[in-house]
């Protein structure tokens, strides 16, 4: 559900590079595009905050309505005595609860993250793909007699 500390430091700095490489982008329109990018990101990830902060408690009160209802299944597989025992306990279903809302809130902020990523990372890579017609002209032109890669010549 949740990220490695390894990969959401790996999500946040690949993040942060292409960012930064999307300021350098040649043209305006591009830059344009990395802008509209970040700026819908931005606004994903702070509705997704506010969701979580305003519907926090709605959200915990049926994720422990859950918890309460899966631990009330019959079970049809056959349970040692000492199992058998009720061991529920209100303030952990509660923790529990919130422990499972928050990770869901941050795989949502982490799936926002990775979205804007994977867009900056096509545009970057469709700006700086080559063009064909160009790197023709600059094989020809070195093929035709432009810098030599010999080293000066041994007497």
């Amino acid at each position: 559900m949740a990220l490695s500390i390894d990969e959401a430091m790996r999500l946040q700095f690949e993040l942060a590079s292409l960012r930064q490489i999307a300021r350098g982008l040649p043209s305006a329109d591009d830059w344009q595009r990395a802008d509209r990018i970040k700026q819908r990101s931005q606004a994903l990830r702070t509705g997704a905050k506010e969701s979580y902060e305003n519907r926090r408690g709605w959200r915990v009160t049926a994720e422990r309505k859950r918890l309460i209802d899966e631990a009330g299944k019959i079970h049809l597989a056959p349970r040692p005595g000492f199992a058998a025992t009720d061991g529920f306990d209100p303030e952990r279903t509660r923790q529990t609860a919130e422990r499972i809302v928050r990770l869901r809130h941050e795989a949502r902020i982490h799936k926002i993250d990775r979205a804007e990523a994977n867009m900056l990372g096509r545009l970057v890579r469709e700006t700086a793909a080559p063009n064909p017609e160009q790197t023709h002209e600059t094989f020809a032109r070195h093929a035709e007699g432009g810098p030599s890669r010999k080293g000066p010549k041994q007497d």
